[in-house]
C-alpha cells in the first residue's frame, strides 16, 4: 500500500500522521514487526513527573525513547488560544529535556482534555503508548489516534457552532467520527479493528451514547464516556463540545 505523504516514519517502530508546526501528530500506526502497548499510570501524575518515569520505564523495558508514541493529558481549565500556545511550547520543551522526539514534525499523538470532575492543578498524564517489537503477524497493524475536536478549517470554525442540542451534537460527533476514520484509512489500517473509543463531551453517557454512529456501534468496541472539556477555546464565542480518539491496542498495562 503506497502511503501518503504525511504519513511519516519515525525512528523507532510506528509510522505517524504528521502536522507540520503542531505539538503532535494525527495518529500512530505500528510499523510491521511492532505492536503498540498502552500503560495507564496507577497515580497520575504531572507532566514533569511523568516524562522522566517514562523515560526510565522504556529504558529498563529495552525500548529507545523514539518508541514513545502517544500521551494522554488532563489538563487544569479552557484556555485561551493565545495560552493554549504558550502551553504548547512548555510540552515542547519538556519532551525535548527529557530526550524525546519533538521536531518540527512530532510523531507523538496526544489527548488533551479537561475533566469536569476534580480537574488537576497542572498538566497531568495518565497514560502512554509506545511500539514494541512483536513475532505477532496481523492483517492490520496496532494505531492510536490523537483527540479529535469537532474543527473544521478554512475558514476555522466550529461544526454546528453553539447548538448543544441532541441534534448539533450529533452533527459534531458525526464529524468528528469521519476524521477518525480517514485517520485510520490513512494510516494504511482498518476501523474495524478499533478496541476502544474514548468520548469526551459535558453530556452524561446516557445522553453521548446517542451520538455514535452505527458503523462504530457494529464492530463493538470498548466505548468510554468521559465528561470533559476540549482545553482551547473555540471561535467567535462558541466552545467545542465534542473530541473523541480512538485506538487499536493489543496489550494494555497498569504500572
Amino acid at each position: 500500500m503506497a502511503l501518503p505523504i504525511s504519513c511519516l516514519q519515525n525512528a523507532s517502530g510506528y509510522r505517524f500522521l504528521g502536522m507540520p508546526r503542531a505539538p503532535f501528530s494525527e495518529g500512530v500506526v505500528a510499523l510491521p514487526g511492532y505492536r503498540l502497548i498502552r500503560a495507564t499510570l496507577r497515580q497520575p501524575c504531572s507532566l514533569a513527573e511523568a516524562l522522566p518515569r517514562i523515560a526510565s520505564y522504556l529504558g529498563s523495558q529495552g525500548h529507545p525513547l523514539a518508541s514513545l508514541a502517544g500521551l494522554e493529558l488532563r489538563a487544569p481549565r479552557v484556555m485561551t488560544r493565545q495560552e493554549f500556545r504558550a502551553c504548547n511550547r512548555d510540552y515542547l520543551s519538556a519532551l525535548r529535556q527529557y530526550g524525546f522526539l519533538a521536531t518540527d514534525n512530532v510523531s507523538i499523538a496526544r489527548s488533551n482534555v479537561v475533566p469536569l470532575s476534580n480537574p488537576p492543578e497542572t498538566h497531568h498524564l495518565l497514560a502512554f503508548t509506545w511500539a514494541a517489537k512483536s513475532d505477532e503477524q496481523t492483517d492490520f497493524p496496532d494505531f492510536l489516534l490523537s483527540g479529535c475536536p469537532e474543527y473544521a478549517s478554512g475558514p476555522d470554525r466550529v461544526i454546528a457552532a453553539g447548538d448543544n442540542s441532541e441534534t448539533g451534537m450529533a452533527q459534531k460527533a458525526l464529524f468528528v467520527f469521519r476524521r477518525l476514520e480517514e485517520h485510520v484509512e490513512r494510516l494504511g489500517s482498518a476501523w474495524s479493528r478499533a478496541s476502544c473509543v474514548q468520548i469526551y463531551t459535558r453530556d452524561k453517557a446516557s445522553i453521548a451514547e446517542k451520538y455514535i454512529p452505527g458503523c462504530l456501534k457494529d464492530i463493538q468496541p470498548n466505548i468510554s464516556f468521559l465528561r470533559c472539556l476540549v482545553p482551547v477555546e473555540g471561535f467567535s464565542g462558541a466552545s467545542f463540545e465534542f473530541e473523541a480518539d480512538m485506538r487499536a491496542v493489543r496489550e494494555e498495562r497498569i504500572i
